[in-house]
């Protein structure tokens, strides 16, 4: 089972116990993001100690160090070497672990973009260096295409429901070359692969 944590205002005592039922339940796959308020911190916080227990997945290109956006709008990013470097490293120290199973571009940048400030060539090398397992692109077309082609991202987020459909084909491009997708609707996240779907909401 996965879930897409995010982090609002509540206090600490139901987001230790939030943190915690997700896991005794049988969730074992945390998506968040450096951008999703506190949720970064208080899994560092809450369940740390219990890292064994579920793959954790993060995002890059997120502005090191920026105010957080306002409800309902982007928060800024940069794709550059050392903002994604800042960035995990700094996801790493607030979830209290050494490595990130996943860690996946934000905000679906071109790969012009990608490439032109050494913000791919980072991420390839902090995977190297084992502080990633697995690098991915949360995704929307135009750039879309240019990430499945570029045969080199092990996982996609993608928004995908039955009123929100044009990205059908992209997915099943992504699938064609022994991808794993994970499709993505407004206030749920899911995978598809393995053979298995699972679908989660987020927290706020």
């Amino acid at each position: 089972m996965t879930s897409g944590l995010r982090s609002d205002g509540t206090t600490r005592s139901p987001a230790r116990s939030r943190y915690h039922r997700a896991t005794d339940s049988g969730i074992n796959y945390i998506d968040t993001s450096i951008d999703y308020g506190l949720s970064e911190e208080r899994i560092g916080r809450y369940i740390s100690h219990r890292r064994a227990e579920y793959y954790l997945a993060s995002k890059c290109g997120c502005l090191v160090g920026a105010p957080p956006a306002p409800r309902g709008q982007r928060g800024a990013h940069v794709f550059t070497r050392d903002n994604v470097v800042a960035g995990v490293e700094q996801s790493l120290a607030r979830m209290k672990t050494d490595y990130l199973d996943v860690v996946q571009f934000h905000a679906s940048p071109s790969r012009q973009t990608l490439e032109e400030h050494g913000a791919l060539d980072a991420l390839l090398e902090l995977r190297e260096a084992g502080k990633v397992r697995f690098i991915g692109m949360s995704g929307t077309l135009p750039h879309l295409i240019d990430h499945i082609a570029m045969g080199i991202f092990d996982v996609f987020q993608i928004p995908y429901s039955a009123v929100e459909r044009e990205h059908e084909a992209a997915i099943a491009t992504a699938a064609q070359k022994e991808r794993q997708p994970r499709e993505s609707r407004p206030g749920c996240n899911g995978s598809a692969g393995a053979g298995h779907v699972s679908m989660t909401c987020s927290t706020t």
